[in-house]
């Protein structure tokens, strides 16, 4: 009888799972139970009129409101550094620009300058061979 067994889990696994449950959905579990009893307390409050279900009203209107202008202020704190420092770029990129098309002309010239340095005695053996080639044709050798 051949049945494939499921490997045991090692101790490794066992605490990643552990650290998964007490890291992941511990505090998911106790964030949904937090929402579900601010739920049932404002539902509660709205059936009886009073000064708790405002003063709760107000709070949550708070915490809702702050972190979103505190992400916001962050959004915006990393705009204005994004664009002082494309500002920066774009003054500095002309400097750059031609230093480095300098850079590459140099360069061309002395590529070129060693490439006609090293086909040189190619093209004079050439032109020697060509000549010998000639008089010979010419003296019918």
């Amino acid at each position: 009888m051949s049945y494939t067994q499921t490997p045991s889990k090692t101790d490794r696994e066992f605490l990643h799972q552990k650290q998964v449950r007490q890291q992941i959905f511990l505090p998911l579990v106790i964030v949904l139970l937090f929402i579900l009893a601010l739920i049932g307390l404002s539902i509660l409050g709205a059936f009886q009129e009073g000064d708790l279900i405002h003063h709760l009203g107000n709070i949550s209107s708070i915490l809702l409101i702050s972190p979103l202008i505190l992400a916001n202020l962050i959004n915006l704190f990393l705009l204005i550094i994004g664009v002082r420092a494309i500002n920066h770029l774009l003054r500095k990129l002309p400097f750059w620009m031609e230093h480095t098309q300098q850079t590459f002309q140099k360069i061309e010239e002395k590529t070129q300058s060693l490439c006609n340095a090293l086909v040189s005695p190619l093209i004079k053996i050439n032109s020697h061979l060509s000549t010998l080639g000639t008089l010979k044709k010419k003296k019918g050798l």
